[in-house]
């Protein structure tokens, strides 16, 4: 066993990217969104069935909900499987089964097998709890049906689930020692594990069901490593740090006793990074309060922001986003938001990296609030834009709705538009910071004002 803790090395070229953006969207359209059941959600996945109709499962305080978005602009509900109370739920598939774990207490604890065998009607067929009772996170090997279940009282277990609905533990890594493993993905027999409590990314040979051997493990300063994916090259591996201020960093782990971090990159300051996986030359990435995220990572060296959608329009730290599914072959995103719900996005034309500085035709974008901050009034107007209707809004910070200042057709330009601080009502409202936010299609876009009494 190999053993090696290495600090980051940043070249030249590997400058950390920190982005702010005042709108609430680029290059992402909001086909819809889901919130139909008081408490939060958690975790998503996808699933496509044979007949290539695609499915959004997602994690609910009280269970796990199933959509049929084959239809992207209007999910379809058609399942609920009920499990115990928690706001954690994790799922992944394999074949047409849905494997849940959980951190909640109480009846049917353990992992939960459901048949998808008919989508439309998903049937739970087997509650297993011979092994563990909770746990924090599922990630299944579909080349090998293996189940690799972490975050449990008892270290990180390895389950054969080729029978699913008589599941057999085959090793149990780090039993004795009760450690943590938070979050891991396995690809080409190797597992990528991250022990958030330690600050240790771990690398295990894994070349069949019993046998699980360290290879190296890293940390580094402020390592707060709670999950990662292998680049599609697999030279590079991108990890996420949990924590305030936490980034995402690009490892080149091409000499497993060398490894250095070649660049990173965050939003704000003082935002949490949660979760993140890699499709092609893009990482999907649910950034909490900032939105899902989409790094184009074609140069590790050099990754660059291709699109986003900020889902939670509020502060705090572990609020919003929590997870991305970015695998349908349709193109089709799905996020899952703590307290909105499922969403479900397209991706717009972006091709590469020298499109982020190109607008996308057929967004309509806001024009700066004229002046700002303001008293007693202030000019608000947007430019560009498609066919269709267009809504220009004035919305409280905590997301209430103020005043619709504009409804109607896009002329291409609408300028001369005055919010004067008064809601629908005519009522003045209060001295403060409002946002002001453009919908219409294939647009959202939302800034900041300033009304001072």
């Amino acid at each position: 066993m190999f053993f090696k803790r290495v600090a980051p090395v940043v070249t030249a070229l590997a400058v950390a990217a920190t982005v702010s953006s005042a709108a609430i969207s680029l290059n992402m359209t909001l086909e819809a969104q889901k919130d139909d059941y008081a408490g939060s959600y958690s975790d998503i996945w996808g699933y496509t069935s044979p007949a290539g109709v695609e499915y959004a499962i997602i994690g609910h305080q009280n269970g796990t909900i199933f959509y049929n978005i084959s239809d992207p602009a209007n999910p379809v509900e058609v399942g609920y499987i009920p499990g115990p109370n928690s706001i954690w739920r994790d799922i992944k598939v394999n074949g047409p089964y849905a494997f849940i774990v959980t951190e909640g207490s109480g009846t049917g604890t353990g992992m939960q097998t459901v048949s998808l065998a008919d989508p439309e009607n998903p049937v739970l067929v087997n509650t297993w709890d011979l092994k563990f009772t909770t746990a924090h996170n599922i990630f299944i090997d579909t080349t090998r049906s293996l189940a690799y279940v972490c975050g449990t009282a008892k270290g990180m277990h390895v389950v054969d689930i080729s029978d699913p609905v008589n599941p057999v533990q085959t090793k149990i890594w780090r039993a004795i020692a009760h450690y943590y493993i938070h979050d891991l993905m396995v690809v080409n027999d190797t597992v990528w594990a991250a022990a958030i409590n330690e600050g240790f990314m771990h690398i295990l040979a894994n070349p069949d069901s019993a046998t699980l051997q360290e290879v190296v493990s890293w940390t580094y300063a402020g390592s707060a490593s709670h999950a990662g994916w292998l680049h599609t090259d697999n030279r590079y591996f991108i990890s996420t740090d949990e924590t305030s201020g936490g980034h995402i960093r690009i490892w080149d782990v091409s000499d497993k006793l060398n490894i250095t971090q070649v660049s990173s990159y965050e939003v704000g300051v003082d935002r949490s990074v949660h979760n993140v996986f890699v499709k092609g030359q893009l990482a999907f990435i649910s950034y909490y309060t900032e939105g899902t995220r989409v790094l184009d990572v074609s140069d590790p060296f050099n990754p660059v922001e291709a699109a986003y959608y900020d889902t939670y329009i509020g502060g705090g730290l572990y609020n919003g986003n929590w997870g991305v599914f970015p695998y349908f072959n349709s193109g089709t995103i799905i996020s899952s938001d703590m307290s909105g719900g499922l969403f479900v996005f397209s991706l717009d034309t972006y091709t590469g990296v020298d499109d982020r500085v190109r607008p996308v035709p057929g967004i309509a974008r806001l024009l700066p609030a004229t002046p700002n901050p303001f008293n007693p009034v202030t000019e608000l107007g947007f430019s560009g834009g498609g066919e269709g209707i267009y809504r220009l809004q004035i919305y409280s910070v905590d997301g209430r709705l103020v005043r619709t200042l504009f409804q109607g057709r896009s002329p291409g330009e609408s300028s001369g538009l005055y919010w004067d601080g008064t809601d629908d009502r005519g009522t003045p409202v209060g001295s403060g910071s409002y946002l002001y936010r453009l919908t219409g299609p294939n647009t959202v876009d939302q800034k900041k004002m300033v009304l001072i009494r």
